[in-house]
């Protein structure tokens, strides 16, 4: 008997023990240290820790290059050293290995290229240079290169590489090792670029270029070499990582070469990062922000934003909500900011503030009604008359958390028979509650313009169709190639959803990938990391999404996710049109700047959404006039609908 309670202990202890073990596995991949890298462990912020660059330390406290005047021969060369620093970087073995620091290799050449005379010097002194970094082509093993030809076969998009064969532009010397470079495909881990084995349908994702391989460089603002070195950066992150650079719609080369003059020949702290700022407009995205840790912008446009929200009705910004003690009310139209009329604070923040689609700019213009003092006066038209008001300004961080707040509860309308869907927090298990609730509704409002939960184009469809149906195409950066993007699995989205992810990532026999991802989608349905599905009912009733301008990224994504229900429709106007990851990357002198790192395809018709945007079935605008007397025209528009008995009939 005693023998029988001590064997059963030691399975007790031996169970407690292992539970202990994948409790604490899991938290290690779910907290920000670590990434998943080819089923290995990697620390990220190690990376460059561990690099024999780290040992170069020649140029930390700056380049010791300063430009007063540049000609258009030095602009030129200055030009073509950016194209060529930037394709090596991404490339040569002994960058990719961690061995060679490429931003201290660039101020040992930039002083010669200065010096050149003519453009062929410069093409000599670049290509004498790169003859002291030889390298070996080492093949790909038998798994990478099912990859490599997979995602060649799978191509969606490349950038245009062929000036590496331009003879008249490099000379045959430069050309020839770019050329033999192009052959290289094994990439390094401890590059300028680091790529995770994902979980789930994709295969690699791009995870990090330059957060941790880039550290901040003390930077003197009139250090012409800096402040290159950040434009030859940021230009090539996007001429190779961002997915979307075949739809900004202006040529790249040419704003490299525009930007040149203006960043060589800068002073100040203020010149440096509003020319930065004005570069990332360039890409027209609305993923992209600058982050300048001085807050230059912030003093440039007002660090403090009022505490009502406003929206754009016409290109004309009326206000929506406010505060009681403000004497500002709903429905005023404003016409100027501390004496600033709307349309040229506008234009100003054009000149900074990228943006996906022109008119649609309220998700990227936090500054648009910015000012210095906590009290700002504006000019406003109310009833047909100007008058002069007052608002409480917010610090503009409080206020981004303030303004994603509105109206935060999911609720029942019109006596039960609606649902309202407005969710903060995780959302899986929320959402499961708020549908439970919803059940016996004739219909349910899903409110699209503010936040909801981060997966809610996953969670909500496994209520509203029965099987899983693939709704978007995400094309990813290749890993073999810098500049190359192919097409991966995709996602599906309804019930079983995560159920097939689970299968596609048990066939791997990766334990540690299952428990992970069962944390990200434990959504209410799905029930253990086995992936046991609970017994819920399909929603019947009808789904109304509401979209406007404030509408972006995942949202967008999950309007096209709720609409492939057929019960479901979608009104309001056209979104943001910023699809895909954002990846973020650190530049000189404490800025860091977000990007689209890859391409979001949707269904129907696998068409890009980038600078397009989703379309409503139904258009519906706010009035000045349902904002003044405190109506929601697209909520009532939406309940219509929903208890209106006709067919819903969806845009093409």
């Amino acid at each position: 008997m005693e023998k029988k309670r001590s064997k059963k202990k030691r399975v007790i202890v031996f169970l407690l023990i292992f539970v202990a073990i994948v409790i604490g596995v899991v938290a290690v991949l779910m907290s920000n240290e670590f990434e998943l890298l080819d089923n290995k462990y990697l620390d990220v912020r190690k990376i460059s820790e561990n690099a024999q660059r780290k040992k170069d330390t020649g140029f930390k406290s700056g380049s010791k290059i300063r430009i007063t005047k540049i000609s258009k021969v030095q602009q030129h060369n200055l030009y073509v050293l950016a194209k060529v620093w930037g394709y090596v970087k991404y490339r040569h073995p002994k960058i990719t290995d961690g061995t060679l620091n490429w931003d201290a290799k660039l101020f040992r050449v930039m002083p010669r290229v200065l010096a050149a005379k003519s453009k062929g010097k410069a093409n000599q002194a670049m290509a004498v240079w790169l003859e002291k970094f030889p390298f070996e082509i080492e093949s790909l093993n038998a798994e990478e290169q099912r990859e490599y030809d997979k995602n060649i076969k799978k191509e969606y998009y490349r950038t245009d590489m062929s000036w590496i064969e331009n003879k008249g532009l490099l000379g045959s010397r430069l050309s020839g090792y770019l050329k033999r470079l192009s052959k290289v495909k094994k990439i390094g881990e401890k590059g300028y670029s680091v790529y995770m084995k994902k979980i789930g349908p994709e295969d690699f994702d791009l995870i990090n270029v330059s957060m941790d391989c880039e550290t901040g460089n003390d930077m003197k603002y009139d250090d012409s070499g800096m402040r290159l070195l950040s434009l030859f950066r940021y230009w090539n992150i996007i001429e190779y990582f961002d997915g979307n650079k075949n739809v900004i719609g202006e040529n790249w080369d040419d704003v490299l070469l525009k930007k040149i003059p203006e960043l060589a020949t800068g002073k100040d702290h203020k010149s440096y990062s509003l020319s930065m700022a004005n570069l990332t407009t360039h890409i027209h995205d609305t993923h992209t922000e600058l982050v300048d840790k001085f807050r230059v912008m912030e003093d440039y446009l007002g660090a403090y934003i009022p505490s009502f929200t406003a929206v754009n009705i016409g290109n004309k910004w009326v206000v929506e909500k406010t505060l009681p003690e403000d004497s500002i009310k709903a429905g005023d139209t404003i016409l100027s900011v501390n004496g600033e009329s709307i349309e040229k604070r506008i234009k100003r923040c054009r000149k900074y503030l990228s943006v996906s689609i022109d008119n649609r700019y309220w998700y990227a213009f936090t500054n648009l009604l910015g000012s210095n003092t906590i009290k700002a006066k504006f000019e406003v038209l109310r009833d047909g008359k100007k008058m002069q008001c007052e608002a409480t300004c917010v610090y503009i961080e409080d206020a981004k958390a303030e303004r994603d707040v509105v109206d935060n509860e999911s609720k029942l309308m019109r006596d039960g028979t609606v649902g309202y869907i407005r969710e903060e927090g995780e959302g899986y298990k929320e959402l499961d509650d708020v549908m439970e609730k919803f059940k016996d509704t004739k219909g349910i409002i899903v409110d699209l313009r503010y936040l909801q939960p981060p997966l809610i184009g996953t969670c909500l469809p496994q209520h509203l169709f029965s099987k899983p149906e693939k709704y978007f195409t995400v094309y990813a950066a290749n890993r073999f190639v810098p500049g190359a993007f192919t097409e991966t699995d995709g996602w599906p989205c309804g019930r079983g959803t995560a159920k097939k992810i689970f299968r596609e990532i048990g066939e791997r026999k990766n334990l540690m990938e299952i428990l992970n991802y069962s944390n990200m989608t434990n959504n209410g349905i799905i029930n253990t990391w086995r992936g046991k599905e609970r017994k819920r009912p399909i929603y019947k009733g009808r789904v109304v999404v509401i979209i406007d301008e404030r509408t972006m990224s995942k949202y967008e994504i999950a309007a096209l996710a709720i609409r492939k229900s057929p019960n479901a429709i979608v009104i309001g106007s056209g979104t943001v049109g910023a699809n895909g990851g954002a990846a973020r990357a650190t530049l000189p002198g404490q800025l860091e700047v977000s990007f689209t790192a890859n391409v979001s395809k949707s269904y129907p018709g696998n068409k890009q959404l980038q600078r397009v945007g989703v379309k409503p079935d139904i258009e519906v605008k706010p009035t000045v006039k349902g904002l003044a007397d405190g109506r929601d025209e697209l909520v009532e528009k939406a309940v219509k609908l929903i208890l209106d008995k006709k067919p819903f009939s969806k845009a093409k």
